[in-house]
């Protein structure tokens, strides 16, 4: 009997069978080979007990005939699946949006009040910069002409979307991994809109599941693409990466997906970072997944200009966005600690890391509750790496992935998107197992 790859033991203690099930993502009856009427026994808070998915249940049910106590039926076992529930069109589902806040205060504090090693720089939790009021000055910042990624992978989605499509299977689910934010103007809708029109054209069967820490953005996301999609079930998830990771896992491994990484998601870390987070994807996927991710290949030895004037050309905007993550820190921790006067803004291009980087700079001491920051102490707050199409190949090999097809932005070094397999071969033809 095929369970799921990832199994815990209960055993019942509540009827005479005693019962030993491996149970993951199933849920179990038990019925009598004689009769037809059952008794539900309250195993439920038992399996709770073992912080068992949401979705997973547990029923053991056997008959109230037959008092002979010399006369004993063994019960029938029967295993069947239980899975991530796709939400309905035009809705959003809370995998855990709603409890984020406790985690990213905790590492804010952590930053703030623990001890780091010498030589180290703490690094801010990103998530302070994408509320949502943070996600609508993103949006302004990335639609700026400097900022060159968007317009890139805007241009190869127009250019390849219908050679894309040929790739994605029928009944397809696809998780948008950080939608982000649009506004009335549907601008940051175009990138998976040209693929997806491609999709409705064709009368495919599919969904779209965009993943986002922002509800509200979510919300104005879904909101705007129902109305324009029958055969595309369009719906939002509200989390970040890791309950993304858990809810991914438990959907039907019947159904093919597709994982989005739009705007150099899974290629913006340090080398062991993004492998680490490639593996992590990988893990999950089957034999029919695929993983549709975009890649800046811009490197700072070769393009230094080009990647600073994409952060620095719109100071104000930056500095907007800025003082919004240090207004957030402030709401979760309950008072006004961090104040934009007392730190100062710096960045630099790191050669050996590959990589812009902003910092802060403490110019005071400051006071967090009964610690002081002393002058000079400084955190990392958004870094952006840069990997360019031969690291990137690397990454995929070492990660267990396979890089089976490429589209190039006209005139730049903007690589979107390389489909990934987690197989070695997907298709025949010039590759080779």
């Amino acid at each position: 009997m095929a369970l799921g790859r990832h199994m815990r033991v209960i055993e019942s203690k509540n009827s005479r069978y005693k019962v030993k099930i491996f149970c993951r993502f199933y849920s179990m009856s038990a019925i009598h080979p004689q009769t037809s009427q059952h008794l539900s026994l309250p195993l439920l808070p038992y399996c709770n007990k073992h912080k068992l998915l949401g979705s997973s249940k547990l029923n053991l049910l056997k008959s109230t005939h037959n008092s002979d106590p010399h006369h004993r039926h063994e019960p029938s076992i029967i295993m069947t699946p239980i899975y991530s529930n796709i939400p309905a069109h035009g809705t959003v589902l809370d995998i855990g949006g709603s409890d984020m806040s406790t985690s990213v205060r905790d590492r804010l504090l952590a930053v703030l009040l623990d001890s780091h090693a010498p030589g180290t720089t703490p690094v801010m939790p990103d998530e302070l910069l994408y509320n949502d009021k943070g996600l609508a000055i993103w949006a302004e910042i990335i639609f700026t002409p400097e900022f060159y990624q968007t317009a890139d992978e805007i241009a190869i989605l127009a250019r390849n979307s219908t050679e894309i499509s040929d790739y994605i299977p029928q009944g397809v689910t696809m998780v948008d991994l950080g939608a982000g934010y649009v506004d009335h103007s549907f601008t940051d809708l175009r990138k998976v809109e040209n693929l997806l029109a491609v999709l409705e054209k064709r009368r495919s069967s599919s969904t779209y599941l965009a993943l986002d820490i922002s509800r509200v953005s979510l919300k104005t996301n879904i909101d705007m693409l129902t109305p324009m999609h029958k055969n595309v079930t369009c719906a939002g998830l509200w989390g970040d990466f890791n309950r993304g990771l858990s809810w991914v896992a438990d959907l039907d491994p019947a159904i093919p997906r597709l994982f989005l990484s739009l705007g150099s998601v899974l290629f913006n870390d340090s080398w062991d970072t993004a492998v680490a987070n490639l593996k992590r994807w990988a893990s999950l996927m089957r034999p029919q997944d695929l993983i549709l991710a975009g890649m800046d290949g811009h490197t700072i030895q070769n393009h230094r200009e080009k990647i600073w004037a994409a952060y620095h050309a719109h100071p104000d905007l930056y500095a907007k966005f800025w003082s919004n993550g240090f207004a957030y820190a402030n709401e979760l921790l309950g008072e006004e600690y961090l104040r934009d006067e007392d730190w100062e803004c710096c960045a630099e291009l790191e050669d050996h890391e590959g990589r812009h980087r902003f910092f802060f700079k403490a110019n005071k001491d400051v006071a967090i509750g009964d610690k002081t920051l002393p002058k000079g102490f400084e955190f990392e707050w958004f870094d952006s790496h840069k990997h360019d199409e031969e690291d990137v190949l690397k990454m995929c090999e070492e990660a267990g992935l396979s890089v089976i097809k490429s589209w190039h932005a006209p005139d730049s070094e903007m690589r979107k998107s390389s489909v990934l397999s987690a197989l070695h071969c997907l298709f025949t033809g010039s590759n080779e197992c």
